[in-house]
This record gives structure tokens, sequence and C-alpha cells, in this order.
């Protein structure tokens, strides 16, 4: 525990130089294939063990930033005091407070998605090791097996959610920079310009912030407009006497002010319907048979697929366009469930009261309504739009792969090998094609 929270104190006081790190790591693993011999192994592990510990970072950084407790701090637990007050201002996203919500509400779910994530993480790895331990058919037992353990993970997610479709990521991402934890006091003492609510979470100023003269005379302005301001947007005057003459006033710069940047600022202060909803209903849970239907054969897609390859194998035409078919079966039915479930339907009564064309409402209530499809927050939309994103993986298995795409990336290489810049492009793209004739979990979702 002593080295634990030695660490926790390290990277809360290097907590930038620490990201930069972990993003050259990252960049190095990628140029790694294809420069020594197992170097696509030392790239899957250096990237494994990177991704791995940035999970730990990103749970230590969250608890910073949830707690406002820094390392040095604190005794009662590895470098955290969870009992201290915020001091950093931060709102979450609506995808950290739904999967926080989760994550904190339920230790099964906790455990289920750190599992699923560090899976993720590490398949491609085991898949690389077990070729060279077992050959081809040990491989796709891993592979098949390791698909089993998602299905199985995904599935208790599904039920810890009381129905929910899975989201992707399930654990909280990095939101915070690292960076401006460097500049909190080693104290913990609460910030008086930010008050935080039990029940949402969410960070908002103090009638004392509000009271507080400004630090600059733009220091109420967002980013942009602040910047537009100190170049001197209104006259031709540098930026330097912008601010530095004695004649300029803070009315001189509000009135430089245009009626969209006043809209803009007012509206990055508005609370959206997400923002008061709370986390729970940030996702809706399944209520029909074709919803369930829908996520069963969403989550089970890659297990099926896994096991049709390892018994055709990677060139048979029929796991391709299995997989293609329950993955479009899945979407048209998530389609329709969330068509059935956006709400009641278009009364004509109701029509013609607000206003609306009694005809119309009829036309429509006759055809059965206008149901919509829409996503009730940007959490349910990321996700939806991330799963129809997918279909873009199949350009790398199967027939499109042997017959469209590694051919035109071929020619990309070959047409670019000897250019300056293009040929380390080009490089890059010739190292990592045999990789995904080798190996499942490079095309795999």
């Amino acid at each position: 525990m002593s080295l634990l929270r030695s660490y926790d104190a390290f990277l809360f006081a290097n907590a930038s130089q620490i990201t930069a790190v972990e993003s050259s790591l990252r960049s190095l693993a990628f140029f790694l294939p294809g420069r020594f011999k197992d170097a696509e192994l030392t790239a899957e592990a250096l990237s494994a063990s990177l991704n791995i510990l940035g999970l730990y970072h990103d749970s230590i950084l969250y608890r910073l930033v949830s707690s406002g407790s820094s390392p040095a701090s604190s005794s009662s637990s590895p470098g955290l005091d969870s009992s201290s007050p915020a001091r950093l201002a931060y709102t979450p996203s609506p995808h950290a407070r739904y999967t926080t919500h989760f994550a904190d509400s339920s230790p099964a779910y906790n455990l289920c998605a750190r599992a699923l994530v560090l899976v993720g993480y590490t398949e491609l790895l085991a898949e690389m090791l077990a070729r060279r331990r077992g050959g081809r058919k040990r491989a796709w037992d891993v592979v098949v097996g390791i698909e089993g353990v998602k299905v199985a993970l995904r599935l208790a997610l599904l039920r810890l959610t009381k129905m929910r479709p899975t989201i992707q990521p399930p654990i909280p991402e990095r939101e915070v920079d690292p960076a401006l934890l460097e500049d909190l006091p080693a104290s913990g003492t609460a910030s008086p310009t930010q008050w935080r609510g039990a029940r949402t979470g969410l960070s908002r100023p103090t009638l004392a912030s509000l009271k507080a003269p400004p630090a600059t005379p733009a220091s109420g302005i967002a980013g942009p407009t602040r910047a537009r301001l100190a170049a001197g947007s209104r006259s031709g005057r540098s930026a330097a006497s912008e601010f530095d003459s004695d004649s300029d006033s803070d009315d001189t710069l509000v009135e430089s002010l245009t009626e969209k940047d006043v809209n803009d600022y007012l509206l990055s202060k508005t609370l959206k319907p997400a923002d008061v909803r709370s986390p729970t209903e940030l996702v809706r849970p399944v209520s029909s048979r074709e919803g369930l239907l829908a996520e069963g054969i969403w989550i089970a897609r890659p297990f099926a697929y896994a096991l049709a390859l390892r018994k055709y194998g990677r060139k048979a035409l029929l796991p391709f366009f299995l997989s293609l078919l329950l993955e479009l079966l899945a979407r048209t039915l998530r389609q329709r469930s969330l068509a059935l479930a956006s709400g009641p339907r278009t009364n004509p009564l109701l029509l013609a009261l607000s206003g609306g064309n009694p005809l119309l409402g009829l036309v429509t209530a006759f055809l059965g309504g206008a149901p919509t499809n829409q996503a009730v927050s940007d959490v349910e939309a990321a996700e939806w739009k991330r799963r129809g994103r997918a279909f873009w993986w199949y350009l790398l298995r199967g027939p499109a792969w042997d017959g469209w795409t590694k051919p035109k990336l071929e020619g990309l290489a070959r047409a670019t090998e000897n250019r300056t810049l293009l040929g380390i492009v080009g490089g890059i793209v010739r190292d990592h094609i045999p990789l995904v004739d080798e190996y499942h979990f490079y095309s795999a979702t």
C-alpha cells in the first residue's frame, strides 16, 4: 500500500508528463510492426501494458476529481481520501454520469465492466501468444474462448443495468486534463467558487463566486471570444495597446461584443435536458421483444462469427455473410424497437386544439402514428453511431478484404514507397497488412 500511495503522489505531481509519455509510447507501438523479428508481439505487449496502466491512471484521476483530495494528504486509502470535498471545477459528461452511476452503485457492474475493458485490451496479445506456442488451431480455441467470455460479460452488464443496452466503453473515460491537477493545492479544503449537486454530481458556480470581481476584464467570456478580443478585433490597434491603454475600460470591452458572442456565452451556461435527467434516464431499457432480440443478436454475433471462422476458415464466404446478416438483423430490430418506444402516437384531436392539421392527424392515426427512433441522450446517440460505424470493419474481413481492400492498400504502399513523407505512411500500411491476414482481433469488434 505504501508503494501505491507513493506512486499516486508521483502521478499527482507529474500528471502532464505522464500523459505525454503515454502518448509517445503508444505512437512508438504503432510504428514497431515490421521493424524486427516478433516486432508485432512487442508492439502489442507494449500497447496492452500502456492501456492497462492508463486504466489505472484514469481511476486515480477520476477519484481525485470526484473526491478533491491529493494523494499526499491521504492515509486511509491508497493515495485518496474519498471523504474530501471537490476542489476542481468539473462537470462530467453524460457518458461519465451514466457509467459512474452503475459503477458506484453496483460492485458487480464495476467488476464486469472493467473485466470487459481488460479483455479488450489483451485479446490480441493473447491470440498472438497462442499462435506462437500452440499453432493456428490453438489460437482459434483462444479466440473463441475470449469471444465467449465477452458474451458472458455483456449479458451480465445487460442484466445489471436492468436490461439497458451495453454502452462502450462501460466505464468512465478520461475527461479532465491531468495537468490541471498539478495546480491544485495539497490541502483538502473545498473551493468556495463551486457547488456540487448531491443527486446529479454537476458543478455550478456559487453566489460568492458570482459576486467576486473578475480576474481579468474578459474573464467571464468564453475562450474563443476572449482570444478574439485580445487580438484587437474591434479596431486596428495591436493587442497590447488594446489592453494596456489607460483609456480602455470594461465598458469598452463589453461594447465590442456582438450579439452572437453574448448568445453563445449564455447558451454555454444553459442546462440541456440531459443535464437534469438522472443517470438511469440517459439510456432507455429494452422494453420489447424486438429490442431484447436485437441486443441478444448483437452480443452473440462476434461469438458466432468466431465459431464459423474456426470451422470454415478465413477465406470462406459463409462466416462473412453470416456475421453481416446477423449485424443487419440486429440493427433493423433495434430501430424498430426504438421507433415503437419513442412515445405516444399523434392524436388528431390534440393536433386540432394546438393548431395542427386535423386531416393530417387523421391520416397519421390511421397509418399507425409517426414514431421516431431519436436517441434520448448523447449517450444513446453515440452508441448507435458507434454500432453503425462498425459496418466499416467488414472492409477488413473475408471477401471484402481479399478482393477489394487489400489490393487497394497494397497499391497505395507501392505508389508511395519512393516518396519522402508519403513513403512513411505507405510503409506503415504495408507492415500492417500481414497482421490483418494473420490475426482475428485486428479486425474484430
